[in-house]
């Protein structure tokens, strides 16, 4: 059977998703480094040692960067994710792969809702939900607290805003 769907090449397994393509050396930020390093076991002993990456697959979707180019008209960069048990948006600027432990967090940007006036249309779709803009600091998170995709409509300018969406039989990416 033929199908329409690109597949990935260089896929490599870690111990909570996929990466799919090349991985770069890091260029260490100290704050992230000490986050992702709070987040590794304690009873490492050796000293990480980080790696950048640009996608993941994380329970069958592929999450893009914000840094990986190709996909940057498509706004493939904007995920829920699950933090402290509640649910947050936010933009992923890039993954980070520990090689000694085989583990990938995502550096992320918190999503700022503007509560004011919450919703694009004041009648009848509550889907989409107006953006005030996003945090300035990093923060990391393990990689499989990403729960799905959400959709980031920047056309407008004045108007910019995200929405949970179906995932039709996987077909959407």
């Amino acid at each position: 059977m033929l199908s329409a769907e690109r597949r990935l090449r260089n896929v490599k397994t870690a111990s909570n998703c996929q990466m799919a393509g090349a991985l770069r050396k890091w260029p260490v930020k100290n704050d992230i480094y000490e986050q992702a390093s709070l987040l590794l076991d304690l009873l490492c002993a050796t000293r990480p040692d980080f790696q950048e990456a640009k996608r993941v697959i994380v329970n069958g979707h592929v999450i893009y960067s914000r840094i990986y180019e190709k996909m940057k008209n498509h706004c493939g960069y904007a995920v829920l994710i699950e933090h402290n048990e509640e649910n947050f948006m936010v933009f992923v600027q890039y993954f980070l792969y520990e090689s000694n432990s085989r583990t990938v967090f995502a550096v992320v940007k918190w999503i700022i809702l503007d509560f004011a006036n919450p919703f694009l249309a004041s009648e009848k779709p509550h889907h989409l939900l107006r953006i005030a803009g996003e945090e300035d600091q990093h923060t990391v998170v393990p990689v499989d607290c990403v729960l799905e995709k959400v959709l980031y409509l920047s056309g407008n300018s004045n108007h910019v805003c995200v929405s949970r969406a179906p995932n039709f039989c996987g077909r959407c990416r």
